[in-house]
């Protein structure tokens, strides 16, 4: 799983979504599913998220 950002610029307004995705693979090609949208949380909380991501284990005492 990765975080995704998608910057979307519309009459010169820009817009984000921050996805949670995953790849998979399907008759050779791959594919990516959208876990979640992260998009309404705060960007602290995101980069924990990902960070969490990142290190692939988790303490149960922090």
């Amino acid at each position: 799983m990765y975080i995704q950002r998608n910057v979307t610029r519309i009459k010169g307004k820009e817009y984000t979504a921050t996805l949670l995705c995953s790849k998979y693979r399907k008759g050779g090609k791959i594919k990516t599913k959208v876990e979640a949208n992260l998009s309404h949380l705060s960007e602290e909380l995101i980069q924990g998220i990902q960070d969490l991501l990142k290190s692939k284990t988790v303490s149960k005492f922090e």
